[in-house]
């Protein structure tokens, strides 16, 4: 190795070392914990359910009330693009429904299983029994016979399919007939809602109108739900900054240093989506906590416009370098 790489290398491992300093340093005079900062901010979006925000999505609340209400209801989709917050919705949903007695939720995260499979996985999860029969035949007779044992003592089973838009037509067939599923007073006993990018839409309207005169694809259109998530906005970001200090603060006093013109910034760049907002925050905290601890001169701990373009800047030379 160069004495040249080894010099880079060097100066990248101090410059990764003084970062928990300087932003533990920072978080001190922003009144906040860093190891909530840490649970807070990941890769992967929103991490803890004290920072879903509510109001980019509220609708959805009310549709999947709805929904749940209405005997006739089958089948849900919930659609978006990668990083809008699929999951944080799915994670944020499924705790408060298994809250409620009435509901119990069997998720399947691998849509890419056979649907004997995925059979096998809900009887698993709902009978809380390690083994299942062999056959196609003997598992849906089990898997009919606990739905509508749970249905009859007041529990609706709902199967939710992350990354659905994997599903092929026989998991698709598979699902809408577990739906049908009645107990002998005609209650249906299972609902299903399915989550996936823009494109498990066009399925499943692809698979439901395969047959436009058949009775059945019309009673699965009459009970059929679709929501988009919507992007986030400046406000929603910035009342997300919010969350995120109280969420952070070590004593319920922590400060948020953001700007409004910082989050009109940041939804430049991330396009609305919660992931991309959630990594950018990330990124501009550290670069603002890194040139507050190198740099006497910059006492201010507000987080502006100027501040996001820096780490901006900051990020796109440390690439390229």
């Amino acid at each position: 190795m160069s004495k040249d790489a080894k010099k880079k290398i060097n100066s990248l491992k101090a410059g990764l070392n003084s970062y928990p300093k300087a932003l533990k340093s920072y978080c001190k005079t922003l009144n906040w914990d860093i190891t909530r900062l840490r649970i807070a901010l990941t890769d992967e979006g929103i991490a803890d359910e004290a920072l879903y925000l509510d109001a980019p999505n509220i609708k959805i609340i009310d549709l999947l009330t709805r929904f749940l209400s209405l005997s006739e209801s089958s089948i849900f989709v919930m659609h978006a693009p990668v990083g809008m917050g699929k999951s944080s919705t799915k994670d944020f949903t499924i705790k408060t429904l298994n809250d409620e007695k009435e509901f119990y939720v069997a998720v399947v995260n691998n849509p890419r299983m056979t649907a004997l499979q995925i059979l096998k996985q809900v009887l698993r999860d709902i009978t809380s029994n390690d083994t299942a029969p062999r056959t196609m035949d003997l598992v849906w007779n089990q898997l009919q016979s606990s739905l509508v044992e749970l249905r009859e003592g007041g529990i609706t089973t709902i199967v939710w399919i992350d990354e659905a838009e994997k599903l092929n037509s026989e998991k698709l067939s598979l699902l809408r007939a577990m739906a049908d599923i009645k107990t002998f007073d005609g209650l249906k006993v299972c609902k299903i809602i399915l989550t996936g990018t823009p494109i498990l839409q066009k399925k499943v309207d692809q698979f439901l109108e395969t047959n436009p005169e058949d009775a059945q694809a019309y009673d699965d259109r009459s009970a059929f739900f679709t929501f988009e998530l919507s992007k986030w906005t400046n406000k929603h970001i910035f009342e997300w900054w919010d969350l995120l200090a109280d969420f952070s603060s070590s004593g319920g006093d922590g400060i948020n240093p953001f700007t409004k013109d910082a989050a009109d910034e940041v939804l430049n760049f991330s396009e609305g989506k919660p992931r991309s907002i959630t990594q950018l925050t990330q990124m501009i905290l550290i670069d603002k906590a890194s040139r507050v601890s190198k740099n006497n001169k910059e006492t201010d701990i507000t987080i502006t416009k100027s501040d996001v373009l820096l780490a901006l800047e900051t990020q796109l030379n440390t690439s390229q370098g």
